[in-house]
């Protein structure tokens, strides 16, 4: 019987420090992925392939003719409806 009720008492806490402990393990994960993305583009920078590789690009586009696609805008009815969700908040 006692066993039952130190559990109960420790059990919630417990859950939290597990729940806390894989979101740091999460957060470390994210981390490492994010830096080795950035070590890369820092090496090709001191190459200067990045910017050769943009003009290359520019060029190519400039003869086809094409132009950056720009972002398309949200429907009129999709705005009244966040408008009237922020409103009943």
């Amino acid at each position: 019987m006692k066993k039952k009720e130190e559990r109960g008492k420790i059990g919630n806490a417990g859950r939290e420090k597990k729940k806390e402990g894989k979101r740091i393990k999460k957060r470390e994960k994210k981390r490492e992925e994010k830096g080795r993305k950035s070590k890369d583009t820092k090496k090709r920078r001191e190459k200067g392939e990045n910017k050769e590789d943009k003009k290359k690009k520019k060029e190519k586009r400039k003869k086809e003719g094409k132009k950056k696609k720009g972002k398309k805008k949200k429907g009129k009815m999709k705005k009244r409806k966040k408008m009237k969700k922020k409103r009943k908040r």
